[in-house]
């Protein structure tokens, strides 16, 4: 049960007034962020708002050398250790939460949680946990597993005794659920909410809030679901990520990449070709999740084609896991599949072709039924798409050797395909390359780009090609969107507002005597010191309580005023002075879409008066000038004190 306490006295409080105490040309970075890496499928960043710092993603890449497989957490130095993880330089006491977008950006959260020094808290969808938890387990088995030579021991060892399963299980045990749109309070004043990426079951991007901000995090995002591509995720959420102060963009697919349904169809037609032949098809696949849309892709093409009969062995540990947690999760489907899961028939493909006797599972190659498989055509789902461990190894070996058979490489991350196939060298069977990569496309990424409109685009390397491609279309096509690119350091952006949240210690609150300035409206002025701590902004009392005074050649003199100058009004007060010549105004457009208005005169001097959101600026060299403007000017406003 939660203790209920007192809440803070708060105020709003507008930045940049008329008259300021400070430089108005200062400006305070209000956002910073830190890449750590940013390589397929391992993002991860750190976020630095308002005293908050979030980790978004903790990913994990598997680096297969050439004579070892031996996962590499953290995709930016690839040394002979595994357990070499960039997000270890970070004190993790320093983390307060950590957001996780997908399962690939689960994978080396135990490096984190598991140090005594992390008390952060960790959110992720169910889905996203669960099928992590179960490829986590799957990816310790794979280097216990992993057949002799094919693998450094020392590095092995190593890298178990870093990552085992009593440590994925306590990491998966501190991760608190979130399921999609729902807002967390994080602290006082900083929310985030997931939304779906259309990536796959329950992966999501994520919004950042605090009071007049608003990130957008665009991790592994996708267009499948709404260009009718068969996929089991709900549609990517669109309308939540526009008008974003800042976003970011994580992920997208390689450039050559083709839309998802040519990839599938290029697909197809390989397994096809080679299965009328007489020769059966490997598919090495990255994870577990990519088979259930493939199935329901190749079950209706084999249909088609008068090929329902050739067998699909699925070969995994986890296999079963997969196909009864997709049964149970109906409310994370796509909204098809989720009113036939309440329909008498089978509502999912694997089920029909299980039931058909069509789709095989097993646990691995060794099952003592699998053998038979391997005497007529069929197609071979089996991890991993590295060929340097895991199932697929056993079972390139059995059929490297017939001209008929064909391994299709389907993995986006496996660019080196001869270079992956040296260990089974020589080899007669076919060699396709097929990458299937629901990842925004470049285009899909700009068009996106064109409806959310964010003021600031954050991109994480100039160095990937398709980042390059985005970040010269988007300065091409949206000028008025500023574009920002952070490599290896980090990248501070002031976002400005207008107003803000502050609470006010009660020993200052109780000093503080409002007057009433305008209708309802009551104001005081103050003197405190302007601290942040989780999240909040607090006025604390200074070492002095009185009020500066102004100088002298101000015509504030000591007081204070509260308001904003109206440019068409004091346009028409200025005309009605004879000593005024040469009066003009005009608007100008800034790339955050809010005008700033120019009022220029010559006589009695040259002046100009500009106006945007946050302040009210006079030019002159003349100061007796400058101080009947300013009176004019304080006519706008309400005397606070």
């Amino acid at each position: 049960m939660h203790k209920k306490t007192k809440k803070k006295p708060s105020v709003m409080i507008r930045q940049n007034a008329l008259y300021t105490q400070t430089n108005s040309h200062q400006t305070t970075p209000t956002m910073r962020l830190h890449v750590l890496d940013s390589v397929p499928n391992a993002s991860c960043y750190l976020l630095e708002i308002r005293g908050v710092s979030i980790l978004i993603d903790c990913g994990a890449e598997c680096w297969r050398g050439e004579d070892g497989h031996f996962p590499e957490l953290g995709g930016g130095s690839r040394s002979s250790s595994p357990t070499r993880l960039r997000v270890s330089s970070i004190d993790a006491s320093a983390i307060d939460v950590v957001l996780i977008s997908n399962f690939h950006s689960l994978m080396a959260l135990p490096h984190l949680t598991e140090r005594g020094a992390f008390h952060g808290r960790v959110y992720a969808t169910e889905p996203t946990v669960q099928l992590g938890k179960h490829l986590m387990f799957d990816l310790v088995d794979q280097a216990e597993d992993s057949p002799a030579g094919a693998r450094n021991r020392e590095d092995a060892a190593e890298w178990r005794h870093a990552y085992d399963k009593k440590s994925v299980s306590s990491c998966i045990g501190k991760i608190q659920t979130c399921v999609f749109d729902e807002q967390i309070e994080l602290y006082e004043g900083v929310r985030v909410t997931a939304l779906s990426s259309g990536y796959t079951l329950g992966s999501c991007n994520w919004i950042i809030e605090s009071e007049y901000r608003k990130i957008g995090y665009v991790s592994h995002s996708s267009m499948a679901t709404l260009s009718g591509v068969h996929t089991h995720a709900q549609p990517i959420e669109l309308e939540a990520l526009k008008d974003c102060d800042a976003l970011i963009i994580a992920q997208l697919a390689n450039p050559e990449i083709q839309t998802q349904d040519l990839q599938l169809a290029n697909l197809c037609n390989h397994v096809g070709l080679t299965i009328s032949e007489g020769g059966s098809v490997l598919l090495p696949i990255p994870h577990v999740m990519v088979v259930a849309d493939l199935l329901d892709t190749l079950h209706q093409y084999l249909n088609s084609v008068g090929l329902h009969t050739i067998p699909i062995c699925f070969i995994s540990p986890i296999c079963d896991f997969v196909f009864q947690y997709l049964n149970i999760s109906a409310e994370w489907l796509e909204k098809s599949k989720q009113t036939r899961v309440y329909m008498p028939a089978n509502p999912f493909s694997h089920l029909q072709l299980i039931e058909a006797g069509s789709l095989l599972k097993f646990d691995s190659v060794k099952d003592p039924k699998f053998t038979a498989c391997l005497k007529k055509p069929c197609i071979f789902l089996a991890s991993d798409s590295s060929m340097r461990a895991g199932d697929a190894v056993h079972l390139l070996h059995s059929l490297k050797n017939d001209p008929k058979n064909a391994v299709v490489v389907i993995d986006p991350g496996v660019t080196d395909v001869r270079r992956c196939l040296v260990p089974f060298e020589p080899y007669q069977l076919k060699v396709h390359v097929c990458h299937l990569d629901p990842r925004l496309l470049v285009s899909e990424a700009a068009l996106l780009i064109e409806t959310w409109r964010p003021r600031r685009l954050v991109l994480p390397s100039a160095r990937s090609a398709s980042f390059q491609l985005l970040q010269t279309r988007a300065a091409s096509d949206y000028p008025d969107i500023e574009v920002y690119t952070i490599d290896e350091d980090y990248l501070e952006l002031s976002i400005k507002r207008r107003y803000d949240r502050v609470y006010i210690q009660y020993e200052l609150a109780k000093t503080i005597r409002p007057k009433p300035v305008h209708g309802c409206t009551r104001m005081a002025a103050i003197k405190a010191t302007l601290a942040q701590h989780d999240g909040e902004t607090v006025l604390k009392p200074s070492a002095t309580s009185s009020i500066p005074s102004v100088e002298s050649h101000s015509p504030l003199h000591s007081a204070l005023c509260w308001g904003q100058p109206i440019p068409s009004s004091v346009f028409a007060e200025l005309q009605r002075h004879d000593r005024v010549r040469h009066l003009s105004i005009h608007y100008e457009n800034t790339p955050s879409q809010e005008p700033i208005v120019f009022i220029r005169a010559s006589s009695p001097s040259p002046a100009i008066i500009s106006f945007s959101p946050t302040s009210t600026t006079i030019r002159t060299d003349d100061q007796e000038t400058r101080a009947w403007l300013a009176t004019i000017l304080l006519k706008q406003l309400c005397l606070v004190l």
